[in-house]
């Protein structure tokens, strides 16, 4: 299902049973399970204070007696009872975990007809996989509850949406301000969002009514993605001292070294496939719609990916996947240098 089709449900009413919420973009997951919950609880303070329950699971957590707790209480005074659970980084559950949660959604569907149960993965804690191999946790997670998918939305959404943001507070959103603001913060909305709200205070502040490109410029900030994009390309480029100077400028922000590395293999990773759908001669609209990427980065990286033959990606992942076991065992930056040494 996608969040669009679940949107229409949620107006239509009869939402029931269980429902696991994945993909890139977290600021609609959690206007959804809003909405799921307000559809529930009618929107009654008293009724949500008795009949809404919210769990958040950090890193490799997970309460099975709390959740228990939780869904199979009977609802007060209502027909239905929501409860939302946010996991911040599900892959990091060891495999006896993941199997006791999932053994629990399969009893829950018998035992607890009553709940409307949201499990939330957020974007950065959770691999999906890919659309023709997904990974097995959604498989497996998918036979129990109704997947929903939440990609990052189209530009033309995006872009629509925006300019209502800057409409509530009075101002328009020229059309250069909102492709500036799509390549300098990325497509996630909780990002965009503030970047907006900045550019649209910065246009009031200085007596206009139209948000420019130049207060974008001046307001907006470039989001990590881009920065890990711009190491990798450093890095099929050759440009070790542009690739030092990327590492250079997250090793002064003291960012987590795992978090960098994180990223940057991610962005080889999607590399990697741009080069293999070019070597089997398939268009990036193709790539894109099999990657569920939005159309611009899809053609960002299918022109960056023909830097490289595909042979050089798959050591590229090799010697990242070392520098991550480097990492772990405590070698900070050090490893995501030496990396970029061995690469470049």
């Amino acid at each position: 299902m996608t969040e669009t089709e679940l949107s229409v449900q949620i107006k239509k009413g009869g939402i029931s049973g269980i429902y696991f919420f994945y993909g890139e973009e977290d600021y609609l997951k959690n206007h959804l399970a809003r909405e799921m919950k307000k559809a529930v609880t009618g929107g009654d303070e008293t009724m949500e204070a008795w009949n809404a329950v919210e769990l958040v699971f950090g890193s490799g957590e997970l309460d099975l007696g709390a959740l228990d707790d939780a869904v199979l209480a009977p609802p007060m005074m209502s027909t239905q009872k929501s409860v939302t659970v946010t996991f911040s980084d599900l892959d990091s559950l060891k495999e006896k975990d993941r199997n006791a949660l999932l053994e629990a959604l399969r009893s829950y569907r018998e035992e607890a007809p009553d709940t409307v149960l949201v499990l939330k993965a957020v974007s950065s804690g959770f691999d999906e996989g890919t659309q023709k191999k997904p990974s097995a946790f959604l498989k497996q997670i998918s036979e129990t509850a109704t997947p929903v998918s939440f990609p990052f939305q189209s530009d033309a959404k995006l872009t629509r949406w925006m300019e209502r943001h800057a409409e509530k507070e009075g101002l328009t959103l020229e059309p250069a301000a909102s492709e500036m603001l799509l390549r300098l913060s990325g497509r996630g909305m909780y990002t965009l969002s503030n970047e907006v709200e900045k550019a649209v205070a910065y246009a009031a502040w200085h007596g206009r009514h139209t948000v420019t490109a130049k207060d974008v410029a001046e307001t907006a900030v470039k989001n990590d993605e881009d920065d890990a994009y711009r190491l990798a390309n450093c890095l099929m480029s050759g440009d070790r001292a542009g690739a030092l100077s990327c590492v250079g400028v997250r090793k002064r922000r003291r960012e987590d070294p795992v978090y960098l590395l994180s990223q940057v293999t991610r962005v080889m990773n999607d590399l990697s496939s741009a080069a293999a759908f070019a070597a089997e001669g398939r268009n990036k609209e193709d790539f894109a719609r099999s990657m569920r990427m939005n159309d611009y980065r899809a053609g960002l990286y299918y022109r960056s990916a023909s830097k490289r033959p595909i042979s050089w990606f798959a050591r590229e992942m090799e010697i990242c996947l070392e520098a991550d076991r480097a990492v772990k065992r405590g070698g900070g930056y050090e490893a995501v240098e030496q990396l970029v040494c061995r690469s470049a």
